[in-house]
């Protein structure tokens, strides 16, 4: 197996609202926070301190137990309640600490146990600024001399579902391959017994029993109303998705389009994305049947409803904030647990630090994304890099378990395409990954 590249999630500030991951029904569940756990290993990070469990009973400390657990005074000093997954909005005004004062806007340290992950805001309900906090590892934050001392008044308490922890490169197919799709190769998705591929100008639909490097696709649609472009595509509930936009070419002036196909590529409707000129990506969450969207030089997602009237101008319903900025954003999916995958051709951006192309996964939290995983392309170096119309560029990407062998050539479960931009004639790649847990993509 390959090692994995992890990155450590990193803080969101936006509103959050979403308890997707939280029981439904069910009452909010608070423990009194003691230093029962200190039989425990567990280590807390204290203002950049590394303390052992040992460390904080020794000095009188409180012990984190299971959940999220919030307190009063600094380094988790009592008095402490612990929260664990509720089904309503949490709003602190309505709770106190064991000896009756409020809980609103007096909290000052923070800690959360594996398994568990929290979101704080300035306000009720979700309101105001908001900080996000990762499941694992067992971590400590204290308040203090930060911002949020004292000014917390809700949060949100989360079940974390565990992605994979490893991978495997498998076996490029097709490799270096030149047919019908492969000139400016674009995007990839599937449905239950067949591919979809795009290029600039087309739509082609392979089974899956069917060699991707031959040309023996079964059905193909066209660019359409004199649009230029089409980019990664997406399938859902019978539907085949369509980014399609004039980005860089004559007419680019025109709003960016999802045209929508049947599963035999027979056009269906199409909407027009109102004041955005640009859609290099589309894909529909699984789970919720809504529309994602987004530009090629962006951290936005854009949520729309997907069942539009055709030619309708559509507005989002609302908009998530990733905590990266990517320069080259060629396409995305959405696992069945509800990460964002997102594949980029160019270099990626956070808080002034560059980071390589490469297929980055985001855990959706309410309306923030942060960072949970990376897959390195592993591309062969090239002298022009990664770079658009030079060298060996990112494109679309899909997710499919495919190690029951009934696709020839292809295993694995994440797969994308790579395209090798030579001038005259494009190649294509397809890589393929497989996890060491599908269940967890």
């Amino acid at each position: 197996m390959t090692a994995n590249h992890f990155a450590t999630p990193a803080t969101s500030r936006m509103h959050v609202r979403s308890l997707a991951d939280a029981t439904p029904g069910a009452p909010a569940r608070q423990v009194a926070a003691t230093a029962a756990a200190a039989a425990r290993t567990v280590t807390i990070l204290v203002l950049g301190t590394v303390l052992t469990l040992a460390d904080l009973v020794a000095t009188g400390l409180t012990a984190a137990q299971e959940g999220v657990t919030l307190c009063k005074h600094q380094y988790l000093g009592n008095p402490c309640l612990t929260f664990r997954p509720s089904g309503t909005d949490l709003d602190l005004s309505n709770n106190t600490w064991p000896q009756g004062a409020s809980m609103n806007d007096s909290i000052s340290s923070l800690s959360t146990t594996p398994g568990y992950e929290a979101t704080v805001c300035e306000h009720a309900f979700f309101q105001g600024t908001c900080k996000h906090y990762p499941a694992s590892p067992n971590s400590f934050w204290d308040y203090t001399n930060n911002w949020f001392n004292d000014r917390i008044s809700s949060v949100e308490v989360r079940k974390a579902t565990l992605i994979w922890s490893d991978y495997e490169e498998l076996t490029t197919y097709p490799d270096e391959r030149e047919n019908d799709w492969s000139e400016e190769a674009n995007g990839i998705t599937h449905d239950s017994d067949a591919w979809y591929i795009s290029n600039r100008w087309h739509v082609f639909k392979y089974p899956v029993e069917t060699y991707l490097s031959s040309n023996d696709y079964t059905r193909k649609a066209d660019v359409r109303d004199g649009m230029q472009h089409i980019g990664d595509i997406s399938y859902h509930n019978g539907e085949v998705f369509a980014a399609v936009d004039n980005w860089g070419f004559e007419g680019y002036s025109q709003e960016a389009r999802i045209y929508v196909y049947d599963r035999e590529l027979n056009f269906v409707r199409y909407c027009r994305l109102a004041n955005q000129r640009n859609v290099p990506w589309v894909t529909i969450h699984p789970q919720t049947g809504l529309m994602y969207a987004g530009e090629q030089h962006s951290s936005v997602v854009r949520v729309y409803d997907r069942s539009f009237a055709n030619g309708a101008a559509i507005a989002p319903l609302y908009s998530i904030y990733l905590d990266y900025y990517f320069d080259g954003w060629q396409g995305t999916d959405i696992s069945e647990n509800g990460y964002l995958y997102v594949s980029t051709s160019q270099e990626t951006y956070k808080a002034g630090t560059y980071y390589d192309p490469g297929v980055y996964v985001f855990k959706l939290a309410g309306l923030t994304g942060y960072l949970v995983q990376y897959l390195d392309p592993d591309v062969e170096d090239d002298p022009d890099g990664y770079a658009p119309w030079y060298g060996m560029e990112i494109e679309g990407i899909t997710l499919w378990d495919l190690d029951d062998g009934s696709a020839p050539g292809v295993t694995g479960q994440i797969h994308w395409i790579i395209l090798d931009n030579d001038g005259n004639r494009d190649d294509v790649d397809l890589k393929h990954s497989r996890v060491d847990d599908p269940s967890r993509l």
